[in-house]
């Protein structure tokens, strides 16, 4: 029988993958598969080889949309957002409109020896109003950092809404009630702590009429770097920096300092392995126009000294700054610079409609620019998903894997080499 090729049929038959991780010794990675039931959109979670011959496993089921995964340092367990799928003609009561935003909560997947399932995910206790917007492993995979919700309200008048009933009313002050892809912010995401064992209670970081994203764990396990903008204008003239807090201090709200700044804007913080240095994107010029190019930028992680450009001659965007049908369009994309070693960092760079990933060698001792960087393919790739290791265990050909667009076929995961420009390599075909 002949697949029917009509507008709706192609759209209903879609699969896409969305955002992935990758184990740290390199033997496997979990990736999001994003497809259409009754004409709303699901996500479940699948485990797929990236050594021997294996086959991929689907670890998540459901009416569910699974999301964000993250892997424990060992690998013996996933931690992910999950929310319902939506339901055809939900609507909040007294709107016409439907629901902009799922609450997710966070569920941990325990992991067997050979990459399996072990019995079901269980659900961190966080409040069941509150959603969950990102997480992050310890690197000893004895605690999760993640972002929760929190109390007061922005904007909201009247008495809480309840179930899928709508605010009486918000009482807007100022311009970033509403975000893009994500709706009403009425409430500001902060940073909590919280042990990785059934039954353990969250402990909120940080607090403030200001939100946390992009969090990030230092090496030492002490120590969580994120993006934030505390000034007072934030939201008429935005300028994120990076912030740190030590997560181990006795005290309810520990007061957390800018370690690194520029002129515009600036996130997507990464450790280096030893947790001497932070490497972000961001725009080096302060009051850059829309279209200067945001860089690759390093500095000490204790803040003692202002960051440096890693390619100050790249006249490239860094990040993946192409929109194309290619991608989905809703897919989750994750884009931060990684640490393959002391002296390479991998970012993604957007090239001619082409999203690709870029070696930039730095100098361990001074955190310098130790060579000019290059594109580690050769061939026509889009990114949308980054993912990598700086063990030394695995090999230089395995520590980079990459949700992409290999020319014009659909998104795929692959591994990318380190070594002289290559074609990446599909891992199960």
């Amino acid at each position: 029988m002949a697949r029917r090729t009509d507008p709706e049929s192609v759209i209903r038959a879609q699969v896409v993958l969305d955002e992935h991780d990758m184990s740290a010794d390199g033997r496997f990675a979990v990736v999001v598969r994003r497809f259409v039931v009754r004409d709303r959109y699901r996500s479940h979670l699948w485990l797929v080889p990236l050594t021997g011959k294996g086959q991929p496993i689907q670890v998540t089921s459901g009416p569910v949309r699974d999301t964000s995964p993250r892997l424990a340092p060992d690998g013996s367990a996933i931690a992910f957002r999950r929310s319902p799928a939506a339901a055809p003609g939900r609507r909040h009561r007294g709107t016409t409109e439907e629901p902009l935003e799922t609450i997710a909560r966070l569920r941990v997947l325990a992991l067997t020896a050979g990459g399996s399932a072990s019995g079901s995910p269980w659900a961190v206790r966080t409040p069941r109003d509150r959603s969950v917007g990102e997480v992050a492993w310890s690197p000893d995979g004895s605690r999760l950092a993640l972002t929760i919700e929190v109390d007061p309200p922005r904007f909201l008048v009247g008495p809480a809404p309840t179930g899928d009933d709508a605010p009486t009313a918000r009482r807007i002050t100022r311009i970033d009630w509403q975000w893009d892809e994500e709706g009403t912010v009425d409430r500001w995401s902060h940073l909590h702590v919280v042990d990785a064992r059934r039954g353990a209670k969250p402990r909120q970081v940080t607090a403030g009429d200001w939100g946390v994203s992009r969090i990030a764990w230092s090496p030492d396990g002490r120590t969580v770097a994120f993006t934030t903008d505390r000034r007072p204008e934030a939201d008429t003239v935005p300028r994120t920096s990076i912030w740190s807090v030590d997560v181990d201090v006795d005290a309810e709200a520990p007061e957390p300092r800018e370690v690194l700044a520029l002129g515009g804007p600036v996130d997507k913080a990464a450790w280096s392995p030893d947790g001497r240095w932070l490497a972000a994107v961001g725009h080096v010029a302060e009051d850059a126009v829309d279209d200067t190019s945001p860089e690759l930028v390093v500095g000490p992680a204790d803040g003692s000294a202002a960051p440096w450009p890693l390619a100050p001659n790249l006249d490239r965007p860094i990040g993946a700054w192409n929109d194309t049908d290619m991608h989905g369009w809703m897919a989750n994309s994750r884009v931060t610079p990684i640490w393959v070693d002391d002296a390479t960092i991998v970012a993604v760079v957007t090239d001619r409609g082409r999203a690709t990933p870029w070696r930039f060698p730095v100098d361990p001792a001074t955190g310098r620019p130790s060579g000019d960087p290059e594109p580690l393919v050769r061939d026509g790739i889009d990114v949308y998903s980054l993912a990598g290791t700086a063990s030394s265990t695995v090999a230089r050909d395995r520590r980079l894997s990459a949700v992409a667009c290999i020319g014009g076929g659909p998104m795929d995961l692959v591994t990318v080499p380190l070594g002289v420009p290559a074609t990446p390599r599909r891992p199960v075909e």
